[in-house]
């Protein structure tokens, strides 16, 4: 009889920790580039504001980031509500690169952004007031 309620409770246990893992990756919103998926990148939020966070803030949304190469050297990218689609007037996109300072670039009335593809990014940063800071971290193979 013990070993079975072992085996219950470590059933239960597994599917909670994968319910909890699915979650957190759900939780900074998502990001794609041409269509792909690749909200695996996001780091996390930064800093630490939010429901949780350390400055109490109550922020309710979450960002979804769509990238796509416009041409050879650029690449066009939309801010938008997850939850509704809606384009982000006004959003702050920070982009850092591998060898140079900060890019600070701010949304159209669309929620629209066009980037160069000069050097490798090292780091982008989406801020939208109400939403989750979106942090993303540069990669080659799966990024510009």
């Amino acid at each position: 009889m013990v070993s079975k309620f072992v085996q219950l409770f470590s059933l239960i246990a597994l599917i909670t920790l994968f319910a909890l893992q699915v979650h957190a990756q759900d939780k900074y919103g998502k990001v794609t580039y041409n269509k792909k998926n690749i909200s695996e990148l996001i780091t996390g939020r930064n800093p630490e504001f939010g429901i949780t966070g350390r400055d109490g803030c109550v922020v309710s949304g979450k960002l979804y980031l769509e990238l796509r190469d416009m041409d050879v050297q650029h690449i066009e990218g939309w801010v938008r509500d997850e939850h509704t689609g809606q384009g982000l007037s006004g959003a702050s996109v920070q982009l850092t690169r591998k060898n140079g300072p900060i890019e600070k670039l701010v949304t159209d009335s669309t929620g629209k952004f066009i980037l160069l593809k000069a050097a490798p990014m090292k780091e982008m940063k989406v801020l939208y007031i109400g939403f989750w800071p979106l942090q993303i971290k540069g990669s080659k193979e799966k990024l510009f």
